[in-house]
Formats: structure tokens, sequence, C-alpha cells
């Protein structure tokens, strides 16, 4: 049974009548035609072993025109991650960020950007001031200078973006946050 990428496409090409491998910089394809004269393709991204889309059309145009808009939409996220791997972020030092999260509440954190390198940034916990506008909820502002401790974590950021344990940071854009808690 095959089970590497090449395996499965050389089987498919054995297999089926009129068969064809083509494949562009970021997709591998087979068209060929089925039982009943339908063409058909298969479709494999990037290295993966089995085929990500397996399809039977009514006319070789429409085959034509979805593997030109799979190849384009394939092509297009190839050159996202590209661009985020040699990219980098944006953050500078002394740019604050904030993580939102909870369940049943919303909690919010701040945190000032106290050096960076080109995948990483390092952070300080910054206090926060809040505001009641309600019973359990209201909005915060970072007090800028005012840490919660001397730790300072390193985490990876992309864009204006940092992970986090609960979902990621993004920069703060200088208005208040809302927040809730429960009891």
């Amino acid at each position: 049974m095959p089970t590497t990428q090449d395996e499965r496409i050389q089987s498919s090409l054995a297999t089926r009548a009129n068969a064809t491998r083509k494949s562009s910089s970021t997709l591998t394809w087979v068209e060929y035609d089925d039982d009943r004269g339908r063409p058909c393709a298969l479709i494999w991204q990037g290295k993966k072993s089995r085929p990500t889309q397996h399809l039977a059309f009514r006319s070789i145009e429409e085959r034509d025109q979805h593997l030109a808009k799979v190849i384009d939409a394939a092509r297009k996220v190839a050159a996202e991650k590209q661009q985020r791997r040699s990219g980098g972020h944006t953050l500078k030092v002394g740019d604050i960020v904030y993580n939102s999260w909870g369940y049943e509440q919303t909690n919010i954190d701040f945190y000032e950007v106290v050096s960076t390198t080109k995948c990483t940034v390092r952070l300080r916990a910054v206090e926060t001031q809040k505001e009641y506008d309600g019973d359990m909820s209201g909005t915060c502002t970072p007090l800028l200078g005012v840490y919660k401790s001397d730790d300072v974590q390193t985490r990876r950021a992309s864009g204006n973006s940092v992970n986090m344990p609960h979902g990621c940071c993004s920069k703060w854009d200088g208005n208040p946050k809302g927040f809730s808690t429960y009891a």
C-alpha cells in the first residue's frame, strides 16, 4: 500500500486512464478521466501524503478553472508564509501590548516591550488602572512605568502581535480596554 506522496501519485497514474502528473511550486496534481468520462483531479498540497482534494468536473474547462484558483490560492498562502517568516515583527522598545482573555469574564493584561530581536520580544508586566462603570465591569489603562514585578518574559512575535499562553497580545492603540470580573 502506498504511503508517501510520490508512491500515491505513481499509484494514481498507474490505475487511472489518461492520467497526467503536473505540478507547480506549491502543489502537485493528477488530471485524469474517470470511468464515466468525467474530467477529474487529485490535488496534493506541500508534502502531504494524501490528496487534499479529489474532485470530478462537468468539463475540462471547469477543471482547469478550479485548478487555476487552487494554484493561485496556494501561491498566496506560500507568499504570506514566507513574508511572516522573513519579516519578523514591527514592535519597538517602549511599545505597550495587551492581552484580552478569560472565561465568563474578560481579563486585560498590559505589557511593555523592553527589548527585541528579529523574531522575539521581551515583555514586562505593567500595572493596570481600572475604572468601574458598572457592578463588575469597566475600562482599564496601563500605568506606564509601574511594573507588577521585575520578571521579564520572552515571547515570539509576528507583525504587531505577540504569542501568549492565553491567546496573543496586540499593540495597544491608546484607548481604554473593557474588562469584567466575576464574584
